[in-house]
């Protein structure tokens, strides 16, 4: 019969970040509102000794939103929207 190694951990980690309402300046002397939103994240990690192995998803509800703006940049206005859903793998040693 098979035994698990009692130094294996399991973790699961669920975030959730919820925003109501920011005001952003985007153009001179005028104030923009921009819609609430919500992000979901999750991670999923397999621990052995000093080895690690995750599996990882950002934004996993896909939202879009104005993640940076700068209305005086030197090249005008500059804004950046935010990261679409987004997943991954991590092998991590600690030595």
């Amino acid at each position: 019969m098979y035994q698990r190694p009692k130094n294996i951990r399991l973790q699961i980690k669920l975030t959730h970040h919820s925003t109501q309402q920011i005001y952003l300046q985007t153009v001179k002397k005028v104030n923009h509102l921009p819609p609430n939103y919500t992000l979901v994240n999750s991670r999923i990690s397999v621990n052995h000794q000093n080895y690690s192995l995750a599996l990882w998803g950002q934004n996993l509800t896909n939202e879009r939103y104005l993640a940076f703006g700068n209305p005086d940049s030197s090249f005008g206005k500059n804004v950046r929207t935010s990261a679409p859903a987004t997943f991954g793998i991590t092998l991590s040693a600690k030595f």
